[in-house]
């Protein structure tokens, strides 16, 4: 839902962009600037969504090669190294989130955005990955068990 939102109001910006400069020859000097924060949000925003529906590019060429344990095993082997990368990710976008929020660093474009507000999305994607491989990873060890 919030993935569908975000590139609705990126369209919106351009027709915006393209309106004002067709009108007034003019611009609004922030729809490159908000449409790229946008695009990174729609991305962080959708991946845990993706995780849950199994919407992500897998090769399955192993997969299909073994028996049912054996790929299950191999499920949560990549949902442990999915869930090390996210934490880890999750705790870098963290740190560059807090330090851009004390230092009040601010974009270089003509809006002069303060950075930990598009920052802060990032985290809170990745924090939405790491708990979505918590649950993968206890479904397949709860599937594993039985």
């Amino acid at each position: 839902m919030a993935s569908g939102i975000c590139i609705l109001i990126i369209t919106a910006l351009i027709l915006i962009e393209i309106a004002i400069r067709a009108i007034s020859g003019q611009s609004t000097f922030i729809t490159e600037e908000y449409s790229a924060y946008l695009l990174v949000w729609f991305a962080f925003l959708g991946m845990a969504y993706t995780l849950k529906t199994d919407g992500h590019i897998r090769v399955s060429i192993l997969l299909s090669k073994v028996n049912s344990t054996k790929r299950q095993i191999l499920e949560i082997f990549s949902g442990v190294i999915g869930l090390i990368v996210f934490v880890y990710l999750t705790v870098y976008m963290s740190i560059l989130f807090f330090d851009s929020l004390t230092s009040g660093v601010r974009s270089m474009h003509v809006s002069n955005t303060p950075l930990f507000i598009p920052q802060l999305i990032p985290v809170i994607g990745c924090f939405l990955m790491v708990l979505q491989f918590i649950s993968l990873l206890e479904k397949g060890l709860r599937t594993l068990i039985r």
